[in-house]
């Protein structure tokens, strides 16, 4: 293993667990940075997971601080068993099909020790009494990979490349990945959004809230009005009427069909058409689409699932 900095080894101390971490998160961009101080991983598509081992005892928390521990049981077996006292991970909790992550297939494996179900490990905050967050990325990445060892049936290593991130990128794209995230080797780990961490999609997805539906003839979910934005500033960005999986719209409208509220919680709500019902903006999605019109439209959007995990519990 590389020798650390002097300056950040004087900040990692051996000091009492902490509890929830909030996660640090990629800006997002449209073309990868360039140079030798970036490393370059692959963007996960799934649920991010945040790891803490204490003495053998696992949870898993969710981006928003949810604990999830019981919904990735699989995944909490797996970790209780790496050579550690204690101990933070972070990452994502994919499902794999075809050797590439699939939203869709993760959400009809939740809950189940499928063999699908991986835990992609890139980052390591805590170990055995010591924060290292304040140490480079790249120093995390040498700890993270003598810990984690060999991939294991619900566990693995993510890899980085320190090569041209337009290369890295472009490979990605060939293989039908979702994109990559670039990571500064020489950056500490900060909670929030990043500016040492970039993410660049190969294809456009993103989260939204639910403000409406569409009933079908029996009175049951066909389609979603969506919104970005939080809370008084959600702003209407379109409606979703494909890409629903076996089980989804039955799935949503259970949810939806017991929020359903008179008046839409947007700034500026569309003309209503004669069958939509407005609900109360609690429940999150993700949606592909290829762009957006001039007034924030989606164009061509298709639904992804579910994003409870970014929902407060």
């Amino acid at each position: 293993m590389k020798a650390r900095s002097t300056a950040a080894a004087s900040r990692v101390g051996r000091r009492q667990k902490p509890g929830f971490i909030e996660s640090c998160n990629p800006s997002e961009v449209d073309k990868p940075p360039t140079g030798d101080i970036w490393g370059h991983e692959i963007k996960w598509d799934g649920y991010r997971g945040q790891a803490h081992l204490d003495n053998g005892a696992v949870q898993i928390f969710t981006r928003a601080g949810n604990d999830w521990s019981v919904t990735f049981h699989p995944i909490s077996e797996t970790v209780s068993r790496i050579r550690a006292t204690s101990a933070i991970l972070d990452g994502e909790v994919v499902a794999l099909k075809g050797g590439v992550s699939d939203f869709h297939e993760l959400r009809r494996q939740l809950g189940e020790a499928h063999p699908a179900i991986v835990y992609q490990v890139f980052d390591l905050l805590w170990l055995d009494g010591e924060d290292l967050r304040p140490l480079p990325y790249r120093d995390r990445k040498e700890r993270l990979a003598d810990l984690i060892g060999k991939a294991s049936r619900h566990l693995a290593y993510v890899e980085h490349l320190e090569i041209e991130g337009r290369r890295m990128y472009a490979g990605a794209c060939k293989l039908h990945l979702e994109g990559i995230v670039s990571k500064r080797l020489d950056s500490p780990y900060g909670s929030g959004r990043s500016t040492t961490w970039f993410k660049t999609r190969c294809e456009v997805s993103e989260t939204f809230t639910v403000v409406g539906y569409t009933p079908d003839d029996n009175g049951r979910v066909e389609g979603l009005y969506l919104a970005s934005g939080k809370g008084s500033e959600l702003a209407y960005a379109g409606t979703v009427e494909r890409g629903f999986g076996a089980g989804d719209l039955a799935e949503l409208d259970r949810r939806l069909s017991k929020l359903v509220v008179r008046q839409p919680q947007l700034q500026k709500p569309p003309r209503k058409p004669a069958k939509a019902k407005w609900i109360v903006p609690k429940v999150m999605v993700e949606v592909r689409y290829p762009n957006k019109s001039a007034d924030g439209r989606l164009r061509h959007p298709s639904y992804k699932g579910l994003r409870d995990d970014l929902t407060k519990a």
